[in-house]
C-alpha cells in the first residue's frame, strides 16, 4: 500500500500530530506533500502539477487529504482527474459537527471515495442522507511522542487553566467567533469562583491580554514544550468545545481533548456524548452541563486531590492504550483497504533504498565529514544511498519515500529540492497565514535572479552551496549511492557549479527537504520583525486608486485575521469610503458600526471595488463571485497570483 498524503504541513498543528502519525505508522509507504509551500511560493497550479507529476511517476493506491486549511485550493477536475487514474481519493474532517462545521464540508464530499469523519454524527448523517461517498468514523487522538507525562515530580503551579485564543472580533469586541461567547462566559464565572477563593487561574493563549475583564489572568501565547510543561504544572485543565454560539449548544470534540489526559493531567470540559464514550465520565474525565455545576466540580476536585489524581492516571491510562493518532491512522487505513483493497503498488512494487542521513551544516563540516567517510569511520555498507543535510537554522524536515520511484535509474546521483521558509514569528504561531510565509524553493539548478534580492546572501550562507553569478547548487538537494559520495563532496569543496554539474545527477523535481533559516527582516516587515502579510502591500495600492476614482468598496469576509486585519486596514484609509462587509452567517448585523451583508446583497449594494478577504474559502467564494466582474472589480487577497492583478497593480 502506497499514500501520497497532502496538507497544510506549516501549520503546527497538522505537522505534529497527523502527518507525524501518518509517517511514523506507514514510513515509506507514505510520501507528503506540504501544500501551503506550493500555495504561497510557487506559481499558480504548481501545487496540482507536482501531485500530478508524483502520481505519473510513482504506482500509489491512495490520495490523501488533511481537509483542514486547504479544502478550497484545489478545483473539482483535480480530484476527477486523480479518480479516472485509479488513485483512491480520502479526505479526513477534523471539524465536521452539524451543523456549522458539516455544511462547509457537504460541497466538497463528491471529490472524495472515503470521507473520514471525527464526528460521528458526521458519518450518522451522510449515511441517513443516502450520499454517494463512503464515511467512515475516525475519532481524534494525540501523539504520545509529543505528549506524555513529566519525567520526575513537578509541583504544581496553577490550580485551573485554560489554553485557547481569545475568540473575538479583533476590531470589535462585542463580536464573538464560533463558540467565543459561550467559553467566555465559563471563563468569567471561572475567574470569579478562583478569586474568591485564593485559587489560581490562568488563561494562555493568542490575545487574552486584550480581555476587558480577564487579561489579568493572561499568561501569553506557549509553544509546544511550554504547554506541556502548563498541563503538568496544572490541578484542573478547564477544555470546554462547542461548534459555536447560534442555536441550542453542540459540543464539540477537539484534538486537545486528547492531549490532556496524555499528559496525565485531569481534564474538565462541557457534557458531551461522543467524547463520553471515549472516556468514562468520572472516572477518565469529568463533565459539566452548565457554568454553575462547572464551578462547583471545580471546587469538588480542587478539595480532593485523591481523587483528582486518581481520574487523571485513569485518563491517562486510557489515551495511550486507546487513543493515539498512530492507531487512528491504523484504523482509517483499515477501513479503507476493507472498502478498496490496494491494486496500483501490488502490480508493480518499488522497493524503497536505504537512505542514510549524514549532517554537514558548513563547508569546514563537510571537510571533516570527508575524512571520516574516507577513513572508514563512517560506514555505509549497509547503505544504498546517501543524504548530506545540515544548515545553519533548522531542517524541518527530509522524506526519500519519493525517490523509490526513480532508484532504478541507471544513475549515481539524483537531484531534488529544498523548500525555506524565514525563520520568523508568526502573529499567531499556533495558526500560522499563508500569507505570512516567505520563501521558496530551491530547484535543482537555482537560477539566482528567481531567488529575492534580501534572501540571497542569507540563504548561500546558511548551507553548503557552490555558486556564480548566475546560479547555485545546494548539497541538501544532492542523494548520491555509496561509490558517489566522495566525488560529490569533493565537488562542492571544488567551489564551482561545473563541478556538480559534471556528476549529471538526475532531477527528480522531489522535494527531498524543509528547511527554516534565519534571513534579513523583509523590507516591508513591523517594526517587531514579524511579517507584514503579502496582501497588504498589493490591497493599499488598490485603496489609493480606489480613493482618487471615489469609488465605493465592499469587504468580503468580516471574521478571521485575514479579514480582520484587511477591515483594520481599509478603515486607516479615511479617504476611501467602505460600504459594507459581506459575511452570509452574520447578514443583518454590524461590526464596528459597518453593516453585514449576504452576497446575495452585493447586485443591490453594487460596490466598484470588492475586496476578498478569505484566507482559506477564498477560492470557492472567488470561483462564485466570477459572474458579477463585469459589475465590480473583484480583489482576491487570498492569491495574489490570480489573473486580475495582473491588470490591478501590475509588477
Amino acid at each position: 500500500m502506497r499514500v501520497l498524503a497532502l496538507g497544510a504541513l506549516d501549520v503546527p498543528y497538522i505537522r505534529d500530530n497527523w502527518s507525524d502519525a501518518l509517517r511514523h505508522v506507514l514510513k515509506e509507504d507514505v510520501t507528503q506533500v506540504n501544500v501551503s509551500s506550493w500555495l504561497a511560493c510557487a506559481p499558480p497550479e504548481a501545487h496540482m502539477k507536482a501531485i500530478y507529476r508524483l502520481l505519473a511517476t510513482g504506482t500509489y493506491d491512495y490520495l490523501f487529504l488533511y481537509h483542514d486549511y486547504i479544502f478550497s485550493d484545489f478545483p473539482e477536475e483535480f480530484f476527477a482527474h486523480v479518480r479516472s487514474a485509479g488513485v483512491r481519493t480520502i479526505a479526513y474532517h477534523p471539524d465536521d459537527e452539524p451543523e456549522v462545521w458539516y455544511r462547509r464540508n457537504m460541497p466538497f464530499d463528491p471529490r472524495y471515495d472515503v470521507v473520514a469523519s471525527h464526528a460521528k454524527r458526521g458519518v450518522a448523517r451522510r449515511v441517513s442522507e443516502g450520499r454517494p461517498t463512503r464515511a467512515i468514523y475516525v475519532p481524534w487522538g494525540f501523539n504520545p511522542r509529543f505528549f506524555d507525562r513529566a519525567a520526575g515530580p513537578v509541583e504544581p503551579v496553577h490550580d485551573v487553566i485554560f489554553i485557547g485564543k481569545y475568540k473575538v472580533h479583533e476590531n470589535d469586541s462585542t463580536l464573538f467567533r464560533e463558540d467565543g461567547q459561550r467559553r467566555d462566559e465559563a471563563l468569567q464565572s471561572v475567574a470569579s469562583l478562583c478569586e474568591r477563593n485564593g485559587w489560581r487561574f490562568s488563561l494562555f493563549g493568542h490575545g487574552w491580554e486584550r480581555h476587558p475583564t480577564l487579561a489579568r489572568f493572561a499568561g501569553g501565547v506557549l509553544s509546544h514544550a511550554e504547554m506541556i510543561q502548563a498541563y503538568h504544572r496544572s490541578k484542573i485543565v478547564l477544555n470546554p468545545g462547542w461548534t459555536a454560539d447560534e442555536g441550542e449548544p453542540v459540543p464539540q470534540t477537539k484534538l486537545r481533548h486528547f492531549e490532556v489526559p496524555g499528559c496525565g493531567a485531569f481534564q474538565m470540559t462541557n457534557e458531551n456524548p461522543e467524547l463520553a464514550e471515549l472516556f468514562e465520565a468520572d472516572r477518565e474525565i469529568v463533565f459539566y452541563r452548565d457554568n454553575a455545576e462547572l464551578c462547583e466540580r471545580i471546587g469538588d476536585y480542587l478539595r480532593n486531590e485523591e481523587e483528582r489524581r486518581a481520574i487523571a492516571q485513569r485518563g491517562y491510562a486510557r489515551a495511550h492504550a486507546d487513543h493515539t493518532l498512530d492507531r487512528r491512522v491504523c484504523s482509517l487505513f483499515t477501513q479503507v483497504t476493507r472498502l478498496f483493497a490496494p491494486e496500483r503498488s501490488a502490480v508493480s512494487r518499488r522497493p524503497a533504498p536505504r537512505v542514510r542521513t549524514l549532517h554537514a551544516a558548513t563547508l569546514e563540516e563537510l571537510r571533516h565529514l570527508r575524512e571520516e567517510i574516507e577513513s572508514g569511520d563512517v560506514d555505509l555498507t549497509a547503505t544504498d544511498a546517501v543524504h548530506i543535510t545540515g544548515c545553519v537554522g533548522s531542517t524541518v524536515s527530509s522524506q526519500y519515500s519519493g525517490l523509490r520511484d526513480w532508484w532504478r535509474a541507471e544513475a549515481a546521483v539524483f537531484a531534488g529540492r529544498t523548500f525555506y521558509q524565514a525563520d520568523v514569528v508568526a502573529r499567531n504561531p499556533l495558526q500560522p497565514q499563508r500569507s505570512e510565509m516567505s520563501g521558496g524553493f530551491l530547484t535543482e539548478a537555482v537560477e539566482l535572479i528567481r531567488v529575492p534580492a534580501w534572501h540571497r546572501h542569507a540563504l548561500l550562507s546558511a548551507m553548503p552551496a557552490v555558486f556564480d553569478e548566475d546560479r547555485a547548487r545546494v548539497l541538501m538537494n544532492y542523494i548520491a549511492r555509496p561509490e558517489a559520495v566522495l566525488p560529490l563532496i569533493d565537488a562542492f569543496l571544488s567551489g564551482t557549479p561545473d563541478a556538480v554539474d559534471s556528476l549529471a545527477a538526475v532531477e527528480t523535481g522531489l522535494v527531498f527537504n524543509e528547511i527554516r533559516v534565519a534571513l534579513p527582516p523583509a523590507p516591508d516587515a513591523n517594526e517587531d520583525g514579524t511579517p507584514v502579510p503579502t496582501w497588504m502591500g498589493p490591497m493599499r495600492r488598490v485603496l489609493r486608486q480606489a480613493a482618487v476614482l471615489r469609488q465605493r468598496v465592499a469587504l468580503y469576509g468580516a471574521r478571521g485575521e485575514m479579514a480582520e486585519a484587511a477591515f483594520a486596514e481599509v478603515r486607516r484609509h479615511e479617504d476611501v469610503e467602505l460600504v459594507g462587509l459581506v459575511d452570509r452567517a452574520m447578514a443583518g448585523r454590524r461590526v464596528a458600526g459597518v453593516p453585514v451583508y449576504s452576497a446575495f446583497d452585493l447586485p443591490d449594494i453594487a460596490p466598484d471595488l470588492l475586496i476578498i478577504a478569505a484566507a482559506y474559502s477564498g477560492p470557492a467564494i472567488y470561483e462564485q463571485l466570477k459572474p458579477l466582474e463585469p459589475r465590480m472589480t473583484i480583489v482576491p487577497l487570498h492569491d495574489l497570483k490570480a489573473p486580475a492583478w495582473s491588470v490591478l497593480v501590475p509588477a
